[in-house]
């Protein structure tokens, strides 16, 4: 890949937050005119010493809602200011593990029952200091969903890792059908569980280029929302 200067690269990072605010508003806007389904499961964000920050909640029909103990036995149901990486306290364990990030916490949970560090962050995607601080130094296999959001969100997380972990590897996983992810990937054919490692390691590092920025600019706003839908 070509390298980009820091005016390029600023441009994309630009482009990657508009496009995420958006995406954002669009979201919390639809959501809250759609009544909840029944409460499927519930995911915790920790930090390092397990000590609870806040939960990812999945629903059925398929919907997502954050919420952090509110001290009393109940719950406020938004973020706070600290964000942190899913399944923080296994990664701290192995501090020379590759880590897997994936694009939501089904998927991380899936590929850390193979014996894998995995990870993914909640909410709005947004990659904090303390989220990326805690990758620091590591080999980083991004799992990239097969549609643009997958794309996008792989590309915004290299984005924020760059320079500050030991290598990227965004993987695109063969023969991921459209819109999969890597749950899907499993599911398809259970020799595939065997391969992922030599799969990903197989990838060539990422390096910043101008395709990242055409990438950013060409995410049509529609085909986002259309995830979420």
């Amino acid at each position: 890949f070509l390298r980009v200067s820091p005016s390029r690269s600023n441009r994309s990072e630009t482009v990657l937050e508009f496009n995420t605010a958006r995406l954002q508003d669009e979201s919390s806007a639809k959501k809250k005119t759609e009544p909840l389904g029944r409460e499927v499961a519930a995911y915790d964000y920790t930090e390092a010493d397990g000590t609870r920050l806040y939960q990812v909640v999945r629903y059925d029909p398929k919907d997502f809602r954050q919420r952090r103990p509110d001290g009393r036995g109940g719950w406020i149901h938004k973020l706070g200011e600290k964000r942190v990486i899913y399944r923080w306290p296994e990664i701290a364990k192995h501090p020379d593990a590759n880590v897997f990030v994936c694009e939501g916490e089904k998927d991380a949970d899936r590929v850390a029952s193979l014996g894998h560090c995995s990870t993914t962050i909640a909410g709005d995607g947004k990659w904090t200091v303390d989220c990326v601080d805690a990758l620091a130094g590591r080999h980083i296999f991004i799992l990239e969903d097969n549609d643009l959001a997958g794309r996008k969100k792989a590309l915004a997380a290299a984005m924020a890792l760059h320079g500050k972990v030991a290598s990227i590897r965004i993987v695109r996983l063969p023969g991921l059908g459209d819109k999969g992810d890597v749950s899907d990937w499993l599911d398809a054919d259970p020799a595939n569980a065997g391969m992922l490692g030599d799969v990903c390691v197989g990838v060539p590092e990422w390096i910043p280029g101008d395709h990242d920025q055409e990438i950013a600019q060409d995410l049509p706003p529609v085909d986002l929302w259309a995830k979420f839908s």
